[in-house]
């Protein structure tokens, strides 16, 4: 299961339109669009900011969905999305805070290293994407942006965050591929869905997580976290959890924790000896659980009680031998348990396998 709440990670999935051949725009009564995509800018065009510019490039190309006889559409459509994404923009003009009807702003692959503090006046700004630039700071404008609800910083050089607690809409958080030490208290953001923390250097994870009861996925992978939790947790909402390639010796420095809505954890790739048993109890509908590469010689005995189990990765452990009951797991369609010194179990697949356990049942 995965949370589609993603409006578009890298890829805008608006026309690609370059500049160098043609700006896209498209207008109606409350809508108009711009795209200039791929056309190797590294400033905003002057045709974006007044149309009627009489220096303009003349091989630019108006186009928009309105009829050709309504050609003054600025003069009655306020902007509302801007994708300026795969340029070498180096900057973005003050005067993109003029836009006050901006809702989307995608300008990611590009190399931006400021964002001018004009976009703080985009108060109707629901997404931003600025993926893929040199930026060393969260921007500080962007924590005055009361209706944004994805925010994606992806692909940058981050490596600190100021409070988040400004934006109160906020659903997505991306800030995946950066430099990150540490995460601020966001403990305010409890509209969030979907937290990407992963490639970062994060040596633990903030213990106000736990206020965050909205939050469906988050990914943490790729980090540094000894445990995911140090204190006592519940995520009521969360159903994705991936904490892969980590240094992972337990799931919590203490306390307990609680999933109950968990249906896919990725541990794998750790060095975790077991699994608590009290968080396997904790997130009893889990569906998919993957363990490979990790150092487990004896199967969790929490996993015994995970009876709706569809998939479980086991691979390269130090695994003897699988317990009996095992066998019980009847949703269980998918074991994985290559690279493990296992003896004596029969060939052709996971069928068999969990039935010729269920036979050793006393």
């Amino acid at each position: 299961m995965m949370l589609r709440g993603n409006t578009g990670r890298n890829e805008s999935r608006f026309s690609r339109q370059a500049f160098g051949g043609r700006f896209g725009a498209s207008g109606g009564a409350d809508l108009g669009q711009a795209a200039i995509n791929k056309a190797c800018l590294s400033k905003l065009p002057e045709r974006l900011f007044n149309p009627t510019e009489p220096t303009a490039p003349k091989k630019v190309d108006l186009s928009f969905d309105k009829s050709n006889d309504d050609e003054r559409w600025w003069e009655v459509t306020e902007l509302t999305r801007l994708i300026v994404a795969n340029n070498a923009l180096e900057e973005l003009d003050e005067r993109i805070g003029d836009f006050g009807g901006l809702m989307v702003l995608d300008a990611h692959d590009n190399r931006l290293q400021l964002i001018p503090d004009q976009i703080g006046n985009l108060q109707n700004l629901t997404h931003l994407n600025l993926s893929g630039n040199q930026l060393i700071t969260l921007p500080t404008a962007i924590l005055a942006l009361p209706a944004l609800q994805d925010l994606n910083l992806s692909n940058n050089k981050i490596t600190n965050l100021p409070s988040l607690g400004l934006l109160p809409k906020l659903l997505v958080l991306d800030f995946s591929s950066n430099s990150l030490t540490t995460l601020p208290d966001i403990s305010t953001l409890t509209n969030l869905r979907k937290i990407l923390i992963n490639r970062n250097r994060l040596t633990s994870l903030p213990p106000t997580l736990t206020h965050l009861t909205s939050l469906q996925e988050l990914d943490a992978s790729e980090n540094q976290l000894p445990y995911i939790f140090s204190s006592s947790t519940t995520l009521p909402s969360l159903q994705i959890l991936n904490v892969r390639r980590n240094r992972l010796q337990a799931i919590s420095d203490g306390g307990i924790v609680k999933c109950p809505a968990l249906k896919e954890l990725s541990l794998s790739f750790n060095a975790l000896r077991n699994v608590d048993e009290g968080f396997l109890e904790g997130a009893s509908g889990l569906e998919t659980l993957e363990l490979a590469d990790n150092s487990l010689d004896v199967l969790p005995a929490g996993v015994l009680e995970l009876k709706g189990l569809k998939r479980l990765d086991l691979s390269n452990n130090a695994l003897t031998k699988l317990p009996p009951e095992l066998g019980l797991l009847t949703d269980l369609n998918i074991v994985l348990l290559n690279g493990n010194p296992l003896r004596g179990l029969p060939p052709g697949g996971t069928t068999k396998l969990l039935r010729a356990l269920k036979d050793r049942i006393p």
